[in-house]
């Protein structure tokens, strides 16, 4: 039996002005007439009914996303009081999800990738899900990769072991040259997404992570409020407080298309370029315009002369910037943030 944790508390701030603090990418249409968690959602489909889909958020995200996925039981939204990174926030769904699904297999993904196709992905977690009865492991999903992306972590695959890999070696995200021999080393991307059974992944929190694991479970258990356990938990990551420790960590290749959506020119790798080489959601009209990226929510963006730019109208922001500063756009944010006339535009 499959069940699925969607995580969707992140902010997404690299994509800004269309994701805000208060409607952050997951919950809009960037790629899609669909929002980015109902395209994930409607992916899972036929892997687990709607009962067997959480849905882990914070509490300023829970009734925006509880519109958008009606399916989805109430009792199944896990709600993190504060954000503490992935470690606590898989800690707390998946103690949680053992008090009703103790043998069950739990699929953990992120409700703002591009995946594509769906067939390809199911396929991809069941082999996963079967390697994760048969080794006890905990399986994470490596993307062979295209480019010598710096911006992600990447395992080096060691000896086969049927559908999977043994993971050799977790390494965050390297220099350019290092991302290039990587590539050429075969490598796999890092993708964030993993499956293993629930009582594999509750014993590995018991084992690298006890605070942690201690004081979720007195939340699960009703001995302490969430908020004031969370208050005192350490942030860390799934990856570095247990996946990089753990000796039964395993990998299986995902031979599909996938992107993260990091920046603004991710687009140009999921949607098709018109003949200027122009990657477009919305309407533009462009005069002598080439390379660039332009989104917009409503009326038109036009252009003339002008090239290689990110061009994003969403609501009340315009936002225009070379696409080879959009790494910037994280540190735009930051200067709204403290800003406390412009701190309404987040």
């Amino acid at each position: 039996m499959l069940v699925v944790l969607i995580m969707a508390g992140g902010k997404g701030t690299r994509l800004y002005p269309v994701s805000r603090e208060s409607h952050p990418k997951q919950l809009m249409r960037i790629v899609s007439d669909q929002t980015m968690i109902e395209e994930t959602y409607a992916r899972v489909q036929g892997l687990a009914p709607p009962e067997r889909v959480y849905i882990g958020t914070t509490a300023d995200l829970l009734e925006p996303i509880r519109a958008q996925l009606p399916e989805v039981p109430s009792s199944n939204y896990i709600v993190e009081p504060v954000g503490r990174d992935t470690g606590p926030a898989i800690a707390y769904a998946a103690l949680t999800i053992r008090r009703w699904h103790p043998d069950a297999v739990m699929v953990v993904l992120s409700a703002d990738h591009v995946i594509r196709p769906t067939p390809d992905f199911q396929r991809v977690v069941r082999a996963a899900a079967a390697a994760a009865r048969e080794t006890h492991g905990l399986i994470t999903m490596g993307v062979r990769p295209s480019r010598p992306e710096t911006g992600y972590g990447y395992i080096k695959p060691g000896a086969s072991q049927g559908a999977v890999h043994a993971v050799e070696r977790f390494t965050e995200k390297p220099d350019r040259e290092t991302a290039a021999r990587f590539v050429a080393e075969g490598y796999l991307w890092n993708s964030g997404m993993f499956v293993w059974e629930v009582s594999a992944i509750c014993e590995a929190l018991r084992r690298y992570l006890p605070d942690i694991y201690d004081g979720v479970q007195q939340i699960t258990a009703g001995e302490r409020p969430a908020a004031e356990v969370f208050e005192g938990l350490r942030r860390v990551s799934i990856d570095f407080g247990v996946m990089e420790k753990a000796q039964n960590a395993y990998v299986v290749e995902a031979d599909f298309l996938w992107d993260d959506l990091g920046s603004w020119t991710a687009l140009e790798r999921v949607l098709s370029p018109d003949g200027a080489r122009n990657v477009v959601r919305g309407d533009f009209v462009p005069i002598d315009a080439a390379g660039c990226v332009v989104h917009s929510d409503g009326g038109i963006v036009a252009a003339i002369g002008v090239e290689d730019l990110v061009i994003v109208k969403s609501g009340d922001v315009v936002l225009v910037c070379r696409k080879e500063r959009e790494q910037e756009i994280k540190g735009l944010v930051n200067l709204l943030k403290a800003d406390t006339e412009r701190k309404q535009y987040l």
